[in-house]
């Protein structure tokens, strides 16, 4: 089951609004076939390791990160495939919380006569579809916070200038955090400062780069910036409370730019952000990242949005004159403090890269 984890995490960023799941099939201690779910959802994990392992396959035990589906959609359910390939045992790391999947697949192998074990590995098999689960039950995507601070939590310094605050090495390591999302998230103040591309520009990655989705409430960011040159091959979604039919959104929706009209937010940060990322669950994305200054980590995290956030920690100090990573959340008592979990603590280089998960 750990290799069929393992291989599960290849398909992050690739396979919205689907789960990337892993699949091995092993027989007389020999793996005969492994899949992970394709780009776009298709094929299933399953059909991929069957595929390999053909007529192998009867008489095997099945290693499986999630519950093999039970319903007619793109493709024949999953789980009618290993029947008819008569394999011996399914062994699940999680159940599937589509209600049109949920037990009905495990039912249905049993039912056949295959043995099946669910349970193995499971918080391991949920964290990395963490996204796809709470899209499915809650109908909002699994937000990440990214912030790149000092070691005193400042982003940037008091002229606003954070290029660059933590390593190479660790500016890569983010790099891989963007392609394992299917969106990544972005003020219209950071664009204009810091005037990015947001894609993935590690050797070979650029495929790879997740759907940028600017957050630009009254139209201030330009259209002859980074972010807009390549709108065409790597999509760029525009939240905004200006009408599609004014000037600067028809020129952005000919750079290739996708315009989405939203409400304005009753906590004056612009855009209604429980809107957005409803809409970006509507749209089948279930990862995000965000990538911003204070105002926007503060928003998000007022408005409970934030489900992970990882601190990228420099060793350097810029003092109390420089820009906080969050700005005013309004705690008066510690009880009303945003309570977080450490889950993770790396070193990368001279780089300490936190994880903390969000109690709510």
């Amino acid at each position: 089951m750990q290799h069929a984890i393992n291989i599960s995490t290849r398909g992050l960023g690739l396979t919205c609004p689907n789960p990337s799941v892993g699949c091995v099939i092993v027989k007389e201690n020999l793996i005969i076939g492994k899949g992970v779910t394709g780009r776009g959802g298709r094929p299933h994990a399953e059909s991929v390791a069957l595929g390999m392992a053909g007529k192998k396959a009867k008489g095997s035990t099945v290693y499986v990160t999630l519950e093999p589906c039970a319903h007619y959609g793109l493709t024949p359910p999953c789980s009618d495939s290993l029947i008819s390939a008569e394999v011996s045992r399914v062994v699940i790391a999680t159940l599937d919380p589509d209600k049109r999947v949920s037990g009905k697949g495990i039912k249905k192998l049993q039912e056949s006569g295959i043995e099946v074990v669910s349970g193995i590995l499971e918080k391991e098999a949920l964290e990395i579809n963490e996204g796809y689960f709470k899209a499915t039950m809650q109908k909002l995507p699994f937000v990440t916070l990214k912030l790149a601070v000092s070691t005193d939590s400042r982003s940037a310094t008091k002229t606003g200038k954070s290029k660059w605050i933590t390593s190479q090495g660790a500016r890569d390591h983010s790099h891989m955090l963007r392609a394992r999302n299917d969106a990544i998230v972005i003020s219209s103040a950071t664009v204009n400062e810091d005037n990015p591309s947001l894609t993935c520009r590690l050797p070979g990655m650029i495929s790879y780069s997740p759907i940028r989705v600017l957050l630009d409430a009254f139209r201030k960011v330009p259209n002859d910036l980074e972010i807009f040159k390549n709108a065409i091959d790597i999509p760029l979604w525009i939240f905004t409370t200006v009408p599609s039919d004014e000037k600067i959104n028809q020129e952005s929706i000919k750079l290739g730019a996708k315009i989405i009209i939203v409400k304005k937010d009753k906590f004056s940060y612009g855009v209604n952000l429980k809107e957005v990322f409803k809409s970006l669950s509507d749209s089948g994305v279930t990862r995000v990242m965000v990538e911003s200054g204070g105002k926007l980590a503060s928003a998000l995290l007022h408005e409970k949005l934030v489900d992970k956030i990882i601190i990228y920690r420099a060793p350097s100090l810029i003092g109390g004159d420089g820009l906080s990573s969050i700005d005013t959340i309004n705690v008066e008592n510690l009880s009303d403090s945003v309570k977080l979990e450490l889950t993770k603590l790396e070193q990368f280089e001279n780089n300490i890269i936190e994880t903390y998960k969000v109690l709510k």
